[in-house]
């Protein structure tokens, strides 16, 4: 079975002298309930994408690598201020080559993203 930086490699199209991480950080921060940025984001009366609690990334990335999206279950809900949270089943990965650097995070969606 290949790792999950294999998968990313070739979808990517990373070459092996290129370093290449997903930013659970940046995730944590802004695809999390109780994230600073998703806090922040809400304060501001914006809506957030966010995780469901305990969904086991790897897997997920693993679903988005090999078949594009995961496996038709609930993956988070856009939470909307004032209005009730959407159900979100997508989940698009994002990613950014900086300075020979790829870094890349998943965003859960309401529906696959296109590629």
């Amino acid at each position: 079975m290949k790792s999950l930086e294999q998968l990313a490699r070739e979808r990517l199209g990373a070459s092996e002298d290129q370093a290449i991480e997903r930013d659970d950080a940046y995730m944590r921060e802004s695809h999390f309930v109780g994230g600073a940025t998703a806090i922040r984001d809400l304060g501001r009366g914006r809506d957030i994408h966010v995780f469901e609690p305990g969904i086991d990334l790897d897997q997920l990335e693993r679903e988005v690598w090999l078949r594009g999206e995961p496996l038709g279950r609930l993956v988070g809900e856009r939470i909307q201020v004032g209005r009730p949270a959407v159900p979100l089943h997508g989940v698009e990965i994002k990613a950014e080559l900086k300075d020979g650097r790829w870094s890349y995070h998943l965003d859960p969606r309401a529906s696959r993203a296109r590629e």
